[in-house]
């Protein structure tokens, strides 16, 4: 599950985000209530990391409103993009 931090509580709390993080949480920074960054666990295996961000992504394309047509061919786009 996504865990939203803004980014006046990161300054404040930098410790525990990162804690959150050390303990497999994604975080999304926002800023007045937007996306601005997101913060994860770092040395994971590569193949478990990307099932996580694309679960995310799919929750974030959801959140947003965007029709599976619409989602499919931003993913379309990113794998033309990777694979060619």
């Amino acid at each position: 599950m996504l865990q939203y931090v803004n980014v006046k509580d990161l300054r404040t709390n930098a410790s525990r985000v990162l804690e959150m993080t050390r303990r497999g949480q994604t975080v999304i920074v926002t800023r007045q209530g937007k996306p601005e960054a997101v913060m994860f666990p770092f040395g994971k295996d590569k193949k478990v990391y990307v099932r996580m961000l694309l679960d995310e992504l799919g929750e974030l394309f959801e959140d947003a409103g965007i029709s599976e047509k619409k989602a499919l061919k931003a993913l379309e786009e990113v794998r033309a993009k990777v694979y060619g």
